[in-house]
């Protein structure tokens, strides 16, 4: 692999890391810094869907559908697989652990959520699933670069339709920005539903 392909998974990982230093050092950024660039990329990656629309509406269309299934397969996957590793650690009941997958990277959903059963939970809620939109963001550009393009956007699981949006139309391509932002729309629409109704089993 050449150097090259390196820099940009790298200069990712760079500054979410320099972020992160920053924040546990105190810095806070100025109101509305945040949502203003959050905006601005979210921008971008339309305007790279969008120049595509043009020549690809039939694969466009396929993506959406893709999104779509893809992100049924995300929402019971990380619950399905929360729950067993649960039952396997016996860290927490199967149901909460099926709950706090579900959330599927929406950690400001998770936390509160999943805290009303128990404050620890909650806390654990919160922290895995800021950690799986963490991860996407840092790790997408390696898995795209290994071919992995679509397969990596269920990482991101919810956050795929805002916050690794970007990254996924940098690093993927329009189709797959596509199937991100679909993925990340269903799966943030069902997310409510499915934790209220595991808990409430």
């Amino acid at each position: 692999m050449k150097p090259s392909a390196l820099l940009q998974p790298l200069s990712t990982l760079l500054v979410l890391l320099a972020g992160i230093l920053l924040g546990h050092m105190g810095y806070t950024p100025p109101p509305g810094v945040v949502d203003t660039l959050l905006i601005v990329l979210v921008f971008a990656a339309g305007v790279a869907i969008g120049g595509q629309l043009p020549a690809q509406r039939l694969r466009l269309r396929q993506a959406g559908l893709q999104g779509l299934f893809l992100a049924a397969s995300t929402t019971a996957s990380s619950a399905a697989a929360a729950a067993v590793l649960a039952a396997i650690t016996g860290t927490m009941p199967p149901k909460v652990a099926a709950a706090l997958g579900a959330a599927a990277g929406w950690y400001s959903l998770a936390g509160p959520a999943i805290a009303r059963v128990d404050p620890v939970y909650g806390v654990v809620a919160f922290l895995s699933n800021l950690l799986r939109e963490s991860l996407h963001i840092a790790l997408y550009p390696v898995f795209a670069r290994r071919g992995l393009r679509l397969e990596a956007i269920a990482v991101g699981g919810a956050t795929t339709m805002d916050t690794g949006l970007p990254v996924v139309a940098l690093h993927g391509g329009a189709y797959e920005a596509t199937v991100a932002l679909t993925h990340g729309l269903v799966v943030t629409l069902v997310a409510p539903g499915v934790i209220a109704l595991l808990l409430a089993s």
